[in-house]
């Protein structure tokens, strides 16, 4: 199963005044009773001053991971991560 890392190196940033961003909604899935965590990536432009909140993808342990639908591809994400977004 792919990491958050294998998505981004994937698919590198093409300029340094561009960032990932990260957009989940958890409408989606609460309604639906599901217990996964769906996001999409966007690249943004600093230069544009887009607004967002941070979130590192590595935060906690390794060794503890969840399920995170990213882009509609399945990869792991850091226990912490996920109950962030949740």
């Amino acid at each position: 199963m792919p990491t958050v890392n294998d998505i981004y190196k994937a698919s590198p940033l093409q300029a340094r005044t561009r960032i990932r961003l990260g957009a989940s909604s958890p409408s989606l899935y609460r309604s639906s009773g599901e217990d996964d965590i769906r996001c999409s990536l966007a690249v943004a432009n600093l230069d544009k001053r887009p607004r967002y909140g941070a979130l590192a993808s590595s935060w906690g342990s390794p060794d503890e991971t969840k399920l995170i639908r990213l882009d509609e591809q399945e990869v792991l994400g850091s226990d912490n991560s996920w109950w962030a977004l949740k």
